[in-house]
């Protein structure tokens, strides 16, 4: 297990999902400053949990599970102690169960996925920035950064597409 790092996977233990796109990959949600982002193939309804303790920064439930309109994905963002943000993405509509200014801890349920905004399957959109850049999802300040996971199977180089990861 990657025993170094500060986050566990974003879903219950016991729970497995696969990686449907990982770092470094060709689409632009997952390229350039935004190559550190995961999405994980997951149904409308799967619990999401806070990867990491933080106050939660941003929470948007407002969009229909379908819209297909990019800008509009529901989302949860948690601030660390250490500045930087965890993205959830693609929640589902009215799927938050934290609100803005809430304190969580690590493994607590934040929400429910979905597959709102430019999604054109159910999952959930993760990926850890440097700094609060609000929903300037694609803006110059926010710069993703490397995230690996205490909780399951040792993959140095970040969770690999095409592979089921199970929550330990």
């Amino acid at each position: 297990m990657e025993t170094a790092s500060d986050y566990v996977l974003p879903w219950r233990v016991g729970e497995a999902y696969e990686v449907i796109q990982g770092n470094c990959t060709v689409s632009p949600s997952h390229s350039g400053i935004a190559r550190f982002a995961y999405d994980i193939g997951m149904p409308i309804g799967t619990r999401i949990v806070a990867a990491r303790a933080g106050t939660a920064i941003e929470v948007d439930e407002r969009f229909r599970d379908g819209n297909q309109e990019g800008g509009e994905e529901n989302r949860i963002y948690i601030q660390h102690t250490d500045g930087t943000v965890a993205r959830y993405l693609h929640l589902t509509f009215e799927g938050a169960v934290v609100s803005e200014g809430e304190l969580v801890f690590q493994g607590q349920t934040i929400g429910f996925s979905g597959q709102t905004g430019n999604a054109p399957t159910p999952h959930l959109h993760f990926d850890v920035v440097e700094t609060d850049c609000g929903e300037a999802f694609f803006g110059p300040q926010c710069v993703t950064i490397p995230t690996t996971f205490s909780n399951t199977d040792p993959h140095a180089q970040g969770l690999q597409a095409g592979v089921t990861y199970v929550a330990r």
